[in-house]
């Protein structure tokens, strides 16, 4: 481990021990942060979204060849 993430790893150490994380979903202490506001476990619930989808509400569309060429496309609802 380099001297700049060492210093890193302290310093996130000092923070989570003055200001503990909670899970923004089930609030229960997040253990250890990877950046995100979530713990393991919820994150693993998360289902992510593939192209296509729309730009503006994240709104999953139907792949069709046009969204092959254009990947910036509202839904019918924006």
């Amino acid at each position: 481990m380099n001297n700049q993430n060492m210093i890193e790893y302290i310093k996130e150490g000092l923070l989570n021990f003055i200001f503990p994380l909670d899970c923004k979903i089930c609030e229960k202490p997040i253990r250890e942060s990877k950046g995100y506001s979530i713990c393991e476990d919820c994150f693993k619930t998360i289902e992510l979204i593939e192209q296509p989808y729309c730009i503006k509400c994240g709104k999953p569309l139907i792949p069709t060849d046009f969204f092959k060429q254009n990947r910036e496309i509202l839904c019918l609802d924006c």
